[in-house]
């Protein structure tokens, strides 16, 4: 009988230890299972996110953003047009700057180029397009028609002659074509760019006109900040058709185009922020994951 009593008791056991094991693997499995559902709802809301972009800045930031604080020495009347602003010096008959905001949407478009340079009666000291004529200087746009082909009055605006400085056709043509579609591909990925843009005056390379005098300047700035990565770059080109060499050689801070011009961008962000992106200059990084 204490046989029979003792085969029970360890067939009994066995069996416990038997479902235990059981209970034990199928706790691991749902563990397991947790797990992967996890992340799988993570990895599909990135993905999602990725199809549908990031979300769009309040108006209100995007518009702080895209204000310039001008030295009061310098002449400057504020313009507004429908994609892009510009900061005006009516005395040197040029932009101190103009600024806007490029969506990912905004790169896309078939309005066809305007190509009639207009003179904008509204503003004093604006230049005519005839002040260019037979000058040796292309009418450099400062806001690219390119970024208007979405909406037919963005891209009659974009050639007022408030947004034209004099710039050599080899630079016009080469370089800097390149650095503008270089900034729309960015603008693609990073869903949006604020892009500041504008003369260095410096030593001027002389003045062309015929009803005004308009001075050469010396350089073109590019001052970009994606919201997004809150990270930021700028480019400086010499006015010149040997300005062509590869892109990452005229990358430079946002804070070196504002020693330079006498402007200040970014204003708007806290102190902490906006010198740490004033004070950035890594191409590697803004090259990664473009075209």
């Amino acid at each position: 009988m204490a046989t029979r009593k003792s085969n029970r008791n360890n067939k009994s056991s066995k069996q416990l230890i038997k479902h235990a094991t059981e209970a034990k693997r199928r706790f691991t499995l749902v563990c397991w299972l947790a797990v992967i559902a996890l992340v799988t709802i993570v990895i599909g809301k990135h993905f999602a996110q990725e199809q549908m972009g990031a979300p769009e800045l309040p108006a209100d930031t995007t518009e702080q953003l895209q204000q310039i604080a001008v030295n009061d020495s310098i002449a400057n009347t504020l313009v507004k047009y429908k994609a892009y602003t510009v900061y005006f010096n009516p005395k040197k008959h040029l932009p101190n700057a103009t600024v806007y905001e490029l969506t990912a949407d905004e790169t896309e478009g078939n309005q066809p180029r305007a190509n009639n340079f207009i003179h904008d009666e509204n503003v004093e000291g604006c230049a005519h397009a005839w002040d260019y004529s037979n000058s040796g200087y292309d009418r450099g746009h400062m806001t690219p028609a390119a970024d208007m082909k979405w909406d037919a009055e963005a891209m009659q605006q974009s050639f007022f002659m408030t947004n034209i400085c004099p710039q050599n056709p080899g630079l016009n043509s080469n370089g800097w074509s390149r650095l503008e579609k270089k900034v729309r591909s960015w603008a693609k990925r990073d869903s949006s760019l604020i892009v500041a843009t504008g003369p260095i005056m410096g030593a001027t390379l002389g003045s062309i006109g015929k009803e005004v005098m308009v001075p050469v300047p010396e350089a073109f700035f590019k001052v970009i900040y994606a919201p997004r990565h809150a990270r930021a770059i700028a480019f400086i080109y010499p006015n010149s058709a040997q300005s062509n060499s590869k892109m990452h050689k005229y990358a430079v801070t946002v804070r070196q185009v504002e020693q330079l011009t006498g402007l200040n961008f970014f204003a708007a962000l806290p102190d902490d922020q906006e010198n740490d992106i004033e004070l950035q200059c890594d191409f590697a990084q803004w090259e990664q994951n473009t075209k």
